[in-house]
């Protein structure tokens, strides 16, 4: 018992502190804006020397965790249609996802960096160019068959830079159908547990998750995702949408900077 004890004690000792607060921090954001958190962590990790590949392998498993904590709460507050709008989405995010690792493998670090960019261009974009949509109280109803489309093409390209899919699919859902920002905020998470899930399983299977590194983040996120949607529901939907277009704002404009501005990039 007590040599377990000191293996413990072993492990726990080598895990940095940073990757806990990163964890935490990230969990917070996950919980308060809809993400899986790799919209956060991976450019986190990459400031601190994280190639890019290693930084999605900790990220998917951190989406894991704190999707489907985040979900089940959002779920307990009636903000979530599951059987309508989360399932045929999130089932064809999952196989969208699992084809991303493909991807991955084929491309270089820097065309990985450009693509995380350009997506969170597109979603600044359309959390602007949504305007008064985001702040209809009814939606459109969708079709189920188009949920499954676009669920499949953001499974891929969402996961293969490292995040759940929430960044692209929330400003979808409030600016072409109409949904409320905080009820497209819990479907993008309930989103990225179908998505990550799936990650997890095909970047454990193409061993690129650093088990120890991942659950070091991944545990703390579960206490800050429950401390975010809380925080977002003492939020007003027009400041809740300010402080969503903040967010995507900072994080581009640190992608952009790296990108192109001479922040050395490795194949």
């Amino acid at each position: 018992m007590s040599e377990v004890l000191n293996n413990l004690i072993l492990i726990t000792s080598s895990i940095p502190i940073d990757l806990i607060l990163f964890g935490l921090f990230t969990g917070m954001a996950s919980g308060f804006f809809g993400i899986g958190g790799g919209t956060i962590l991976v450019p986190t990790l990459l400031f601190v020397g994280y190639q890019i590949k290693d930084a999605i392998g900790i990220a998917v498993v951190l989406m894991f965790f704190s999707s489907i904590y985040g979900s089940f709460l959002n779920y307990k507050s009636g903000l979530i249609e599951f059987k309508r709008v989360v399932l045929p989405v999130g089932l064809g995010g999952v196989i969208g996802a699992f084809g991303s690792r493909f991807f991955v493998e084929a491309v270089s670090n820097k065309t990985l960096e450009i693509l995380f960019f350009s997506i969170l261009i597109y979603a600044i974009y359309r959390v602007i160019s949504g305007g008064k949509n985001i702040q209809v109280g009814h939606h459109r109803e969708i079709n189920k068959y188009l949920l499954f489309v676009i669920g499949l093409l953001i499974g891929f390209f969402a996961i293969s830079v490292g995040v759940g899919g929430s960044i692209i699919l929330v400003p979808i859902l409030a600016g072409f159908f109409g949904y409320p920002i905080k009820r497209a905020i819990a479907t993008g998470l309930a989103f990225v547990m179908f998505s990550s899930t799936s990650g997890v399983i095909s970047y454990a299977i193409a061993d690129k998750i650093n088990y120890l590194e991942a659950i070091s983040v991944a545990i703390p996120a579960l206490f800050g995702v429950r401390f975010g949607i809380w925080l977002g529901t003492l939020t007003s939907e027009k400041s809740h949408k300010t402080l969503l277009l903040i967010f995507y704002s900072l994080i581009a404009s640190y992608l952009g900077y790296r990108i192109f501005f001479g922040v050395a990039q490795h194949v």
